[in-house]
């Protein structure tokens, strides 16, 4: 049984503004036990991005936070000064939307941080219904490009994506998801993939994947354009891939 801190007193209040992340919880510890082992199902969303602080997330007593509703037992994935971790917040929010945040008076700065201090940005949120579910598309990317210096031949993951479907009631029925890497060949020449969201409609997300790979010393790499259509059928999601077009290098070195 995951630990409780329902009987423990208010911690020392913080000398700033704190909002606490609520992930669930109900009436009482039972709902609460039940909402962090929903959690635990669901965490795989969130991959190797994103860490807690430690002991979080945790069920508590709302009566021992100032500021919160006294009369629940809830999940806290942790407490953040209102300007600090808004990247990783967002994050967490687009992947769950029925976790909310509430200003607090008490507590110590206990926040969700990127994993690797890597600083990333949420770049695209779309949530489009369809008959008895939700499709929320998130993306996720590098603001930057990774120094080429140090990152020559090395894959480094540059965008994230997830098509996430959830039924009326929020539960997580399934997800899709590509990661976008980058290998770096001098210069600004890369090898990889990049991924974007071309339309989202109803049980439909279409994408656009444009990889290209090295060819040595030439001008122009060679490379393909795939479209991804992904559906979904109401179990399960069905990714279909097309050729658009595919091109040879071009002033290639003999």
């Amino acid at each position: 049984m995951a630990p409780t801190d329902a009987g423990s007193p208010p911690v020392p209040e913080s000398s700033g503004g704190l909002v606490a992340i609520v992930w669930g919880g109900g009436k009482d510890t039972t709902a609460a036990h039940e909402s962090l082992a929903q959690w635990d199902a669901e965490k795989r969303l969130l991959g190797e991005l994103v860490t807690f602080a430690p002991g979080f997330p945790k069920i508590v007593s709302s009566a021992t936070v100032p500021g919160l509703n006294p009369g629940f037992e809830i999940v806290l994935l942790g407490f953040c000064p209102r300007d600090e971790g808004q990247d990783e917040r967002a994050y967490i929010k687009a992947l769950y939307p029925s976790t909310y945040e509430k200003p607090v008076k008490g507590g110590q700065s206990a926040c969700p941080t990127w994993v690797g201090k890597k600083i990333k940005a949420v770049k695209l949120q779309q949530t489009v219904k369809g008959k008895g579910f939700t499709l929320s598309v998130v993306g996720l990317a590098m603001p930057a490009e990774p120094e080429a210096s140090d990152l020559t031949f090395t894959p480094v993951p540059v965008r994230w994506l997830s098509v996430v479907a959830r039924d009326n009631a929020g539960a997580l029925l399934g997800v899709y998801s590509r990661k976008d890497e980058y290998s770096y060949v001098g210069g600004s020449r890369a090898v990889g993939c990049r991924t974007e969201v071309k339309s989202a409609s109803k049980d439909t997300v279409v994408l656009e994947r444009t990889c290209n790979g090295s060819s040595g010393a030439c001008d122009t790499d060679p490379g393909e354009r795939w479209r991804v259509t992904v559906r979904w059928n109401g179990k399960a999601f069905i990714p279909e891939e097309k050729l658009l077009a595919k091109w040879e290098a071009k002033n290639c070195a003999e």
